[in-house]
């Protein structure tokens, strides 16, 4: 069931609070538009309101919301009906295609991880030696990353880190060649 519905213009809207000036939250469809929403009355304007009870949680233009959730990356090419529109709205509130993208937090946390990688000196230990002592067979799979180890890997598959990264990353001795091998085989 779609989250939204076009209003008729005739039916009651219902707010969840009192308006301050008006004291109410319960308004006729004349007193909503004559108070609230003007434009609401003019012939051909379709308003998307509310499918629940408190209607008028939601009050938006049409077309302009389509517009709008065009730009977000809604795909509206199967919609035949106003009602085929909403639904699509609620489906992709319901489920963004964006959720799963790393935030703007997340880029700039991981960047300064970097930076931090890249200024501490190498490890000892050349890259060949550790390869070397540390293979993936002396390590158990089962035993756990270590807290760098953790970083790395979450960096690397949210992809903020390439693989260079999780390389320099044994070279400064951050983690180990067998962490690494883990992080990169899955």
């Amino acid at each position: 069931m779609s989250k939204y519905k076009i209003w008729d213009k005739t039916s009651d809207i219902y707010t969840l609070g009192r308006d301050k000036t008006t004291g109410k939250n319960h308004y006729t469809a004349n007193e909503y538009m004559e108070i609230f929403a003007p434009w609401a009355a003019i012939d051909g304007v379709k308003v998307i309101v509310g499918s629940g009870t408190i209607n008028g949680m939601v009050f938006m233009e049409f077309n302009a919301t389509i517009e709008h959730y065009k730009r977000l990356g809604c795909d509206f090419s199967q919609c035949q009906s106003d009602d085929d529109y909403l639904q699509a709205i609620s489906d992709f509130e319901d489920n963004p295609p964006f959720a799963n993208e790393p935030t703007n937090e997340e880029r700039i946390a991981a960047a300064l991880e970097a930076q931090v990688m890249m200024a501490l000196p190498d490890s000892e230990a050349t890259p060949q030696v550790m390869a070397m002592s540390m293979t993936s067979e002396s390590i158990p799979a089962e035993t756990e990353l270590s807290s760098s180890a953790i970083r790395v890997q979450k960096n690397y598959t949210r992809g903020l880190w390439t693989k260079s990264l999780v390389d320099m990353a044994v070279q400064k001795g951050d983690i180990t060649s067998a962490e690494r091998d883990k992080i990169l085989n899955g």
